[in-house]
């Protein structure tokens, strides 16, 4: 069955893209070189293929990090649906408890890290136990020119990590929240709100 058009769309589009572009400022302008920590086999495998090889989020160093990510979204969610009074916002977030991972066999996700020094010793620690640990320095203005026409579905970004559990929860509370006040404006009436539910239906795996 087709999925109806719902006049949500465009809003929806509208706050991701500029949730999209207010990430960036959290770290507007990067440093001018970003250091990637690795062995001696690491070293030769960039110089010998001029390629720097990300890391599918499955196979990091620590497993744990995605699973801290999806915790932090569902306590966020938790929170919301417990004081939602809206019929469709309660399904929405219902539904959003059971793909809090969108990692979970929706998108693939590959990881390369770097640091903004080359003297932290906990890196020297972990990439030099056995003598051969090097910092290798890349211009951080390299990475934005990745050109998406030769990368067809592919986005690549850089972004600085936020360690801070409180501007963790901040951030993932921007995108909950917005999604909510537009689902709350957009379905106030029956046929929208039949639409809504209609589309979370088809769109989410049960």
């Amino acid at each position: 069955m087709p999925i109806e058009f719902s006049t949500l769309d465009p809003a929806l589009a509208t706050a991701a893209a500029k949730i999209a572009e207010s990430r960036k400022g959290i770290q507007a302008h990067p440093p001018e070189l970003l250091f990637h920590y690795t062995n001696a086999k690491g070293l030769l495998g960039i110089a010998g293929s001029s390629r720097l090889w990300a890391t599918n989020y499955r196979f990091l160093n620590d497993s744990s990090e995605i699973a801290y990510g999806v915790s932090l979204l569902e306590s966020v969610v938790s929170d919301r649906l417990a004081k939602s009074e809206n019929d469709v916002v309660t399904e929405f977030l219902r539904r959003s408890l059971s793909s809090a991972n969108a990692f979970d066999g929706m998108i693939d996700c590959f990881v390369a890290c770097f640091c903004e020094s080359n003297e932290l010793l906990h890196q020297w620690r972990m990439y030099s136990s056995s003598g051969g640990g090097f910092a290798v320095g890349f211009q951080a203005r390299m990475f934005n020119r990745r050109s998406r026409q030769d990368h067809i579905g592919q986005d690549c970004f850089l972004r600085k990590i936020v360690y801070d559990e409180s501007n963790q929860r901040a951030l993932l509370a921007e995108v909950v929240d917005l999604a909510i006040h537009h689902l709350a404006e957009g379905t106030k009436g029956p046929v929208a709100r039949t639409i809504a539910i209609r589309r979370t239906s088809q769109t989410t795996p049960k």
